[in-house]
């Protein structure tokens, strides 16, 4: 069942993936800052969690699979 789990946070950090460059290629073209930082930093603490669950799944793969 962690195998799964990890299959899991993977594609999802994919989809995110995904996600954030639509996010990016919204934004404006030019040197101006985005006027709300909050979807950025949001879709950078969604991947930050999916990897960190990820990785710890891999770990434990060895010990509870």
């Amino acid at each position: 069942w962690i195998y799964w789990v990890k299959l899991t946070a993977v594609t999802l950090a994919m989809v995110n993936l995904v996600r954030t460059r639509r996010y990016l290629e919204t934004l404006p073209a030019s040197g101006a800052q985005a006027q709300s930082g909050d979807g950025g930093r949001g879709f950078a603490w969604v991947a930050l969690v999916l990897w960190a669950v990820a990785t710890t799944a891999g770990r434990l793969m060895a010990y509870v699979g």
